[in-house]
């Protein structure tokens, strides 16, 4: 009598391959994602950048200082993260000026102050200020509110309660790069995001 075929072989042949087109086109999907997404990721990391916004909270120059050579700028940034996830804020490289005054250019710093997502932080620095300009910028200040007729106006400028805080933040300028970071699948993405704070 004659013998049945089987047909399990077959099949099997049939699953397997079926399983390595699905790998395949998978496979080339996400080659296809990985060139798209790299191939744009100045794009990306630009748009990712826009979601951060900074800003400054107060600007105090240390009165101790200016009389140096350098005298000491500090700077409350307000940065609020609306990306989903946590950024570390790396470095910051700005220009300052002061009532056009131009009080330190391509200054430098290192904040490394992470930044929850969804979330905002005031980050506190200094730099370096050249004392003639500042001296300059603050008697612009000074003149231009009413403390110009307070004769003890320049040794109160580092008090919170210093009438000439909010006058010294408007006439207060930054311009310049802040390069932050996120962590994507173990890997470590830098973008940045330029900004320009006050009016120039």
């Amino acid at each position: 009598p004659a013998r049945a075929k089987s047909t399990g072989g077959g099949g099997l042949k049939k699953f397997f391959k079926a399983v390595a087109i699905t790998f395949m086109l998978a496979l080339a999907l996400f080659s296809l994602i990985f060139i798209v997404f790299f191939g744009r990721l100045d794009y990306f990391m630009g748009k990712a950048g826009e979601r951060l916004s900074i800003s400054v909270e107060r600007v105090s120059i240390d009165p101790a200082s200016l009389t140096d050579r350098s005298s000491r700028a500090n700077i409350n940034l307000r940065i609020h993260n609306r990306l989903p996830v946590d950024v570390v804020l790396q470095n910051l490289n700005f220009t300052m000026s002061l009532s056009g005054y131009t009080l330190a250019k391509d200054a430098s710093v290192m904040p490394k102050t992470l930044i929850k997502g969804n979330a905002a932080v005031t980050v506190p620095i200094w730099c370096q200020a050249d004392s003639i300009m500042t001296r300059r910028g603050l008697q612009k200040v000074i003149e231009n509110s009413a403390a110009r007729k307070n004769p003890a106006a320049l040794p109160a400028l580092s008090s919170r309660n210093d009438s000439l805080a909010s006058d010294i933040l408007k006439m207060t300028t930054l311009a310049g790069n802040a390069e932050f970071r996120f962590s994507a699948g173990g890997i470590e993405v830098p973008f940045r995001r330029r900004f320009a704070i006050g009016n120039r």
